[in-house]
């Protein structure tokens, strides 16, 4: 009798292929995602940054609320973020303002307005946190400032509109 004799063959096709590699995606998956997760949250974290502010046209017994120290807020939503607190002294100067007028030629020039003498224009530097994101400033990573951006800010006394003058890294 004529044996024959059964060879084992280890066939492969594309269904096992697929499935070998999707295994070996699967674990640089893992591996890969602690290191994204480690990338995005070192990404999050928060340097102080001085933001520049200042407060035109506000009466003289206002600005008794703006002692160095003093938190400063907004309101976002439902949420109250913290802005930081006045770092330093707060400069305080006469109100004026220069107005665009029209002299006798017709070209438009501008007039330096001085207001009552119960005016004044306060400026001061808030230190924050946050992180520079695509551009943007956000602090406490989450609420956007800008340069030139006008907020209405808040003590625990008193509402401010304040304009944005500058944002630095300290």
């Amino acid at each position: 009798m004529n044996e024959e004799k059964k060879s084992a063959r280890f066939h492969v096709n594309l269904f096992d292929v697929v499935l070998i590699l999707l295994a070996v995606l699967c674990v640089i998956g893992i591996w890969q995602r602690n290191n994204l997760q480690r990338m995005f949250e070192s990404e999050q974290e928060t340097d102080v940054y001085a933001v520049s502010f200042e407060i035109r046209n506000l009466r003289d017994t206002s600005v008794q609320y703006l002692a160095p120290g003093t938190a400063l807020y907004v309101i976002s939503g439902e949420e109250r973020i913290s802005l930081g607190t006045i770092a330093g002294e707060v400069a305080v100067v006469d109100a004026s303002d220069f107005l665009p007028t029209v002299n006798e030629q017709g070209e438009t020039v501008y007039v330096q307005a001085y207001y009552p003498d119960d005016l004044s224009t306060v400026k001061a530097v808030l230190d924050t946190h946050g992180l520079e994101h695509n551009g943007a400033f956000l602090v406490e990573g989450v609420y956007t400032l800008a340069t030139n951006q006008t907020v209405v800010a808040y003590t625990e006394n008193a509402v401010f509109e304040i304009c944005i003058t500058a944002i630095v890294k300290a």
